[in-house]
Formats: structure tokens, sequence, C-alpha cells
């Protein structure tokens, strides 16, 4: 017979593993804090359509916390608000969140998930990025600057007669840009089938990541009904987009490819500089397209989208227009056009581009994470799979961080570089995943930032009456934001700004070998 000391000793035992176990499995279920959802399909019906940084921002106030969680059906999903967090998990765990979640129709059914930007972490991913790595490398970008800077003088000679085609402008000289140091092929008209074809695409996904575009997104297994089941209509836009990006892809990759010996393809660009070694395997030569449309896709939105707002920026605040203006003259004087190297004699320069990206940037939730396995964050569980958006815009709109947040106003750094770079590093990626071009980047910025004020006022637009119309903005909700559109005028600041920009030298072969 049992004493009665073994028999407390063994009921305490019970009592003690059934609290480790319940423990175990309350820690397991802990997560960050959210809105509630409704049976199957979470918080689907409280996702709105436009600016979803907004709403996250929100939820951010409401329930407090670094990050905040919600459900779509099964997929779980967590939006960061703090750049602590962001060190901890996006850095310090870059093994668990450097994949992507699975986009079904931008991605998936459109073949754009071949792109390494959208690609898992894994060999591939690393073979593509390290094609590109080096050309962008810190060190070798400045070997760019002449290319970017002729585009830049011609971007604003154009606008000069027909400033209501700004957007348009801006695809097509940063299109130029990005194409001849790729492609070593020269656009030279606005309806050019190489210049077109991404643009197609581009449009194409972004309309495929607006919130709520498409109901595949949302119940992904509708992907497998075939296309003549009613409300499949996705499966031949799907095709439409496939077919546009493969146009986008591998046409002018052929074209560089066929020119290359015949001394048409101007050099350096990024396919000769592979190429000219040796006959490349099918598997080398379709991670070599698809490394350089990556950066193509990935570089001619973000671009576009910052340089608009800096024209809206300097339409807002004549004031801060003038001041820019004075530094330059200061610095470089009117005898000549101020070049990308000049930026470093240009402090109030350097903190308007970091207040471009701070007052609204580009991707104002990142491009979504996905977790490679379950992790544990101070005992919330995160599973595998969890999709994780990163919100640049709560971050960079934090009043406590930055006062009069809405307020465009370049001198809250302080002339501090550090704090400018906390910017800048919001805005191109963390951990493994950072922009690679980021440096080419900044370079086509600079150029037309610093083109434009030495040459030009930027003004509102005017109405029928001769009045200046007070320039209203808005922002699109695709993965990468715009500005809306925008009426304003660009007039030359004097006869002799105006003959510096039509003498400049617009020369697209000077470029030294890579």
């Amino acid at each position: 017979m049992l004493s009665t000391s073994s028999i407390h000793f063994a009921f305490l035992s019970l009592i003690l593993l059934a609290y480790s176990v319940f423990y175990r499995r309350f820690r397991r279920r802990l997560q960050f804090p959210g809105p509630s959802g409704l049976p199957f399909i979470g918080n689907v019906h409280q996702l709105p359509k436009r600016e979803m940084w907004l709403e996250f921002s929100r939820w951010q106030k409401t329930y407090g916390g670094e990050a905040i969680q919600f459900q779509v059906l099964q997929q779980p999903a967590i939006v960061i608000h703090s750049t602590k967090l962001i060190k901890e998990l996006l850095e310090k765990r870059a093994y668990i969140y450097s994949d992507r979640p699975k986009l079904v129709m931008a991605g998936e059914l459109s073949g754009m998930e071949r792109s390494f930007s959208m690609q898992n972490y894994g060999e591939r991913w690393r073979n593509q990025r390290k094609l590109v790595a080096a050309v962008f490398a810190a060190g070798k970008v400045a070997r760019y600057h002449s290319l970017q800077e002729g585009q830049a003088r011609m971007l604003i000679n154009n606008l000069i007669s027909r400033p209501e085609s700004l957007e348009w402008e801006l695809k097509m000289q940063i299109g130029v840009i990005i194409i001849r140091l790729l492609y070593g092929y020269h656009i030279q008209k606005p309806d050019d089938p190489f210049l077109i074809a991404p643009l197609k695409h581009l449009e194409y996904f972004s309309e495929g990541t607006l919130p709520g575009g498409f109901l595949v997104d949302t119940f992904p297994q509708l992907k497998y009904l075939p296309t003549w089941f009613p409300g499949t209509g996705f499966h031949k836009t799907a095709q439409v987009w496939r077919e546009a990006m493969n146009d986008a892809c591998w046409n002018v990759y052929q074209w560089s490819k066929a020119n290359l010996a015949t001394g048409q393809t101007l050099q350096p660009n990024l396919f000769s500089a592979y190429l000219r070694d040796g006959q490349l395997s099918e598997t080398q030569e379709a991670e070599l397209v698809w490394s350089a449309y990556s950066v193509l896709a990935g570089g001619l939105d973000t671009n576009i989208a910052a340089a608009k707002v800096f024209f809206l920026a300097m339409v807002m605040h004549p004031e801060i227009q003038r001041r820019a203006q004075a530094e330059i003259d200061a610095v470089v004087g009117n005898e000549r056009l101020p070049t990308i190297n000049d930026r470093e004699n240009l402090p109030y320069i350097r903190s308007i581009i970091a207040e471009l990206f701070r007052w609204h940037a580009p991707g104002p939730l990142g491009f979504p994470r996905s977790t490679a396995e379950d992790d544990d964050y101070n005992g919330i569980f995160i599973k595998k799979g969890t999709t994780v958006f990163i919100n640049v815009w709560h971050m960079l709109n934090d009043p406590e961080v930055y006062p009069s947040p809405e307020t465009f106003n370049p001198d809250r750094y302080n002339n501090s570089e550090a704090e400018m770079k906390k910017v800048l590093d919001l805005n191109f990626g963390f951990g493994r995943r950072a922009c690679v071009g980021v440096n080419f980047a900044m370079g086509t910025l600079y150029a037309i930032v610093l083109t434009t004020l030495a040459t030009c006022d930027v003004l509102p637009g005017i109405d029928e009456d001769g009045k200046e119309i007070i320039t209203e903005h808005g922002y699109t909700s695709t993965i990468i934001s715009f500005p809306t559109p925008f009426k304003m005028r660009i007039r030359p600041r004097s006869p002799k700004a105006l003959e510096l920009l039509q003498a400049a030298n617009i020369s697209l072969g000077d470029c030294p070998e890579i």
C-alpha cells in the first residue's frame, strides 16, 4: 500500500505536470494584440481597400505594442511598428524573416514569382542577387553619374515646355537610365517597345497588389478552377500579364545579346559583362534575365514615386525651394550645372532628400516578408508562414519622433547625417533583403533634384483665369505609392540657366567600362 507521503508526492507531481503543459500551451498561444476577427474569415471584412498603412497605424494606436496581428482566413499576419522589433526580427533573425509570401495573382499566376525580389531566400535568390550586386556596389556607381545627370537635364528641358507630362517624362528618362545600364540599349522615342513593355507590365503588377483587387488572392484555392468555370476571369487576365512580363524581360535581352558583337549594344552594361565571358547555360541565362528585370521593375517605380514627391513638395513649399536654390548658387555658382558629386557640400539638399522619403515613403508598407519557420519573441508565438508587413509610413510619421509629421520640414534633421540615414534605411529595406541598388537610385534622384533647383522654379499650376491653383494631394494605394496627379509649372530661373540646360552634352556612351 502506498504511503500518504507517496500519494501527496504523486498528486503534487501530477499538478506540476498539468501546469507545465498548460503553461507551455498558453505561452504558445500568445500573440501580438490586434482586432478580433470572425470565424473562418478572420479580419478580412476589416481590411480597407485604400491606404492600408493608415488603418494599420490606427490599429496600433488602439491596441498598442510593437506590432499588431490579424488574420485573413487561416493566414496570420503581423504589422511591425517599431524599429526595435525590426532589428530583433528582420536583422538578428534574418534566417527566419527573409522569405516572401505567395502573391497569387501578381506573382504565381502571372509568373512574376521568378523575380528575385519575390523569391524566398535561398540559393536561387542568392545567385540572382549576386549577378547585379557587383554592378551597383557603392564604389562603382560614380561611373554612372554622367548618364544620370544627362537624362536629368533632358527631363527638365522637356518639362519646361510640357509640365503636364511630368509622370510620363519621369517614366521616360528614368527608364532610359536603367535600360541603358542593364541592357546597353538607348531609348530615343517615347513609344519604344523596350520601354513600353516594362511600363505596361508594372501597371499590371501594381493592379495585382491592390488590396481586394482579385478574389483569388483572398481565396487561393480558386486558382485550381478551370478557365471555363464562372468567375474565373482572373485566369485570362493572368495570361495577359504573363505575356506582358515575358515581353518586358526577354525581348530587350535578345536584342542586347544579338547586337553585342556588332557594336550596337552600348558599353558598359550588365549583360555584356557576363555574356562576353563565354556561353551561358540555359539556367544561367534565365537567372541573368530575371535578375536584370528585378532591378528594372524595382528601380523604375521607386525612383518615379520619389521624384514625383519632390515636385509636389516644391510646388507646395516655395520657401524651401528658394532656400535650396540659394545653397546651390553659393556652392556651385551659375557658370555650370551641378553634379551628383556636389551633394557632399550641400547639407540642406541632403536634408530635403531625406524629408522626401519621410514625408511619404514610396513603399509605405515595404514589401511583405514571410516567416520560414516558427518563432518565439518574448513569449509571443509567430507561426511559420506568417506574413510580415513593416509599416514604414507609421514609423516615419510618429509625432513623438517627428513632431508635426504632416509638415514637410527639412530642418527637423539639424544637418544630422545619422538622423537622415535612419529615414533612408527604413525606406530601402533591412537585413538580407536590403535594396541592392540603393546607391544607384539615390544618384538618379540627386541628379533630378539638383538639376531642377539649379535651373528652374517649380510653381503651382494655373486655372483658366490665370490664377494659381491650390495644390491638393493624395496618394495611390499600390505597393509602390505615388502622389495622385497635380498641376504645376516649370519656369527657367534665368536666361543663363536655360542656356546651360540647352547646351548640356547629353551622351549615353561616355560611361567607362564596368
